[in-house]
């Protein structure tokens, strides 16, 4: 960004009525301007300051730090439409409802002024710059709105809202399923309507807010569509349900949890889902009720279903150190080359960003015999957040890295980091549980660069 360093020019103002009843103040007015142009007004009177820039400019937002971006969204979310003439903070009150730092605000305020997105005044004496206003007009603040995606949320409301105004059912329908399914949308409605919030409940739990209002508007219509599915006794897919509603076979991933606490087993509504599976590979035996079950009798690795993992007991073991592999390609490479490593190691495939299910399988071998753990995910700012929530997993003996040191950018294929992976990045380096990856992050940012599991030269296991 410009750093403006302005020059003053004087002007003679007229008198102007004060606010108090039967005054006549005179304010002199002065014109700061910088060599690029920019200018910004003062007018100054015995209550205090005045300054103004010539024009508004807010689409210089977007190149803002991400940090002061999120300060204004805080500042105007939820504040539109209570005064036409715009939204008024004190700095003090912006530092409590932020939390930022006086420095951090300061500047944030000394950028604002410029750009021409508020107004500012300094009341006296100067002691008091807690008391320092900032105007927001209402058209500035509709432009922000816009720049820092908060007018989605608008639009996204303004959808719900009518998705409730035209839902409706047939009362004489009798049949059960149907009748559940109308009830929770029933729930669903006037939570909405007397809170505002897209809250969702099992009718057993606590409610479930969920951040994502178009989400909570693709499960409005997803329980819509199995609502009509259950009428009309139709058998679908979850896969085809989401081909339905979005187009796209994995379209309503992203709220199947959420269908699951209203719902709970989707199989009593007409909708089938393939059941995922957990892949392991590792010298440990156990029993499923009466029969016994060895998961290393496999020449690379075992797969079992969610249900058969949560009635395995473990009963027996030899393993000592367990990997948990981010992607499927790298796992199948690991399991595929036994020389890597002793018949005292375990594998498993964490799926990404780890599921519960499989979370719930390795804490239940940890809980049968500790052991030390090693995670091997991509080397990009995703790939460190799940190692770090796998991380979790492992109290004693603990965890560490595997193939994830800044050596490895320099001897793989590499791929540059998107504008959300710095974003990510960013936020990595201030997290103090990231320690362990800060060398890694550092020169991730340093060379602009990213590596993918498949793209790494790997080297021998540690012993």
């Amino acid at each position: 960004m410009h750093e403006h360093k302005f020059k003053r020019r004087h002007r003679i103002g007229p008198w102007r009525h004060s606010s108090g009843p039967g005054l006549m103040l005179a304010y002199d007015e002065w014109v700061n301007q910088c060599s690029c142009g920019e200018e910004r007004k003062i007018k100054t009177s015995p209550r205090g300051k005045w300054l103004k820039a010539s024009s508004a400019k807010t689409g210089r937002v977007r190149t803002y730090p991400e940090k002061w971006r999120e300060i204004l969204k805080t500042l105007i979310k939820g504040r539109t439409g209570q005064n036409t003439a715009g939204i008024t903070f004190t700095v003090d009150r912006v530092a409590r409802v932020t939390d930022a730092g006086w420095n951090e605000i300061e500047k944030l305020v000394d950028s604002l002024l410029t750009d021409g997105i508020i107004e500012k005044f300094e009341p006296y004496p100067r002691t008091a710059a807690g008391r320092t206003r900032i105007i927001f007009s209402e058209k500035v603040v509709q432009s922000l709105k816009e720049i820092t995606g908060l007018d989605s949320d608008d639009r996204e409301r303004e959808r719900i809202d009518l998705f409730f105004k035209t839902w409706e059912y047939p009362v004489s329908e009798i049949r059960k399923h149907v009748k559940d399914i109308a009830a929770i949308m029933d729930e669903l409605k006037e939570a909405w309507l007397s809170t505002g919030k897209p809250a969702i409940t099992s009718g057993k739990d606590d409610a479930v807010v969920m951040k994502s209002l178009a989400n909570y508007r693709l499960l409005l219509e997803t329980l819509m569509e199995i609502f009509n599915i259950v009428s009309a006794e139709e058998m679908l897919s979850l896969r085809e349900l989401a081909i339905r509603i979005t187009g796209e076979s994995k379209g309503i991933e992203a709220i199947r949890p959420y269908m699951r606490k209203v719902l709970g087993d989707l199989g009593h509504y007409g909708i089938s889902e393939h059941s995922p599976l957990i892949l392991f590979r590792g010298p440990v035996s156990g029993r499923i009720g009466e029969k016994v079950i060895d998961l290393s009798a496999c020449f690379d690795y075992t797969c079992i279903t969610v249900k058969t993992s949560k009635s395995f007991i473990p009963q027996s073991s030899t393993m000592k150190r367990i990997i948990l592999i981010e992607n499927l390609t790298p796992f199948e490479r690991l399991c595929r080359e036994p020389d890597r490593f002793d018949t005292d190691t375990g594998i498993v495939f964490l799926s990404g960003y780890p599921p519960g299910y499989v979370r719930d399988f390795v804490r239940k071998l940890l809980a049968f015999q500790p052991v030390e753990g090693l995670i091997w995910c991509d080397l990009d700012p995703d790939g460190i957040e799940i190692a770090l929530t796998a991380s979790k997993w492992f109290k004693n003996p603990g965890w560490q890295p595997l193939f994830m040191e800044k050596e490895f950018l320099h001897n793989s294929r590499t791929r540059p980091l998107s504008v959300n992976d710095m974003k990510k990045l960013r936020s990595l380096k201030s997290r103090d549980d990231a320690s362990v990856f800060h060398p890694l992050l550092s020169e991730m940012e340093n060379l602009g660069i990213k590596v993918e599991q498949e793209a790494q030269e790997i080297s021998e296991l540690p012993g």
